[in-house]
């Protein structure tokens, strides 16, 4: 099965098959620990498969922003997938600003350090 080699390629085909079919269209993924990389599958078992997959851990925030657009079309009366992307994307810089605001830059301790 071939793979989507392009994630905003990879989004529009997985939300045109959602969108022709939602009752009918489920989504998995899997990492596979001895290759270091994640797989997408968006499948609806009447036509090939929408399949993704990706070693950089730089990607693994497209991951987790395509779970919530998936759940959120999945439970939403009408899904509008460029929309929810679209919703998604202003949360996401929302935080970002608050974040820096805040002057957190993570690091995890707080800004305390033990001695």
């Amino acid at each position: 099965m071939p793979y989507v080699s392009v994630w905003s390629d990879f989004v529009e085909q997985a939300c045109a098959l959602y969108t022709s079919s939602p009752s009918r269209t489920r989504y998995t993924w899997k990492y596979r620990v001895a290759d270091h990389e994640v797989v997408l599958k968006v499948t609806d078992d009447t036509r090939p498969p929408v399949m993704y997959r990706s070693s950089l851990s730089s990607e693994l925030k497209l991951v987790e922003s395509w779970n919530m657009v998936f759940m959120k079309m999945a439970t939403s009366k009408a899904p509008d997938a460029h929309q929810i992307l679209h919703d998604i994307e202003e949360e996401r810089k929302a935080e970002l600003e608050a974040a820096k605001k805040k002057g957190g830059g993570g690091g995890g301790a707080g800004g305390k350090s033990k001695k």
